[in-house]
């Protein structure tokens, strides 16, 4: 994931969220994005995944959002 920094970094606070197929559970919470920020958390099946901007400074640009499928599932980053 990685925060437009052209005008600056904005995101203060973020959540990364699964559907779960009856409601939303929480992945990763986290503060500042940045250039490229990388979070790690337990394999999930859903059919959904959103990433909600909680607190900016001002208007949030985020230049990229990906999920991966990785070997690994310590804990988050």
């Amino acid at each position: 994931m990685g925060d437009w920094l052209n005008d600056g970094q904005h995101v203060e606070r973020f959540r990364i969220e699964a559907w779960t197929g009856k409601d939303w559970r929480t992945l990763v919470k986290g503060r500042a994005i940045g250039h490229k920020h990388i979070d790690r958390f337990a394999r999930v099946t859903a059919s959904r995944i959103r990433l909600n901007i909680l607190a900016a400074s001002a208007e949030a640009h985020v230049r990229e959002f990906q999920v991966f499928n990785s070997e690994s599932d310590t804990g988050t980053y």
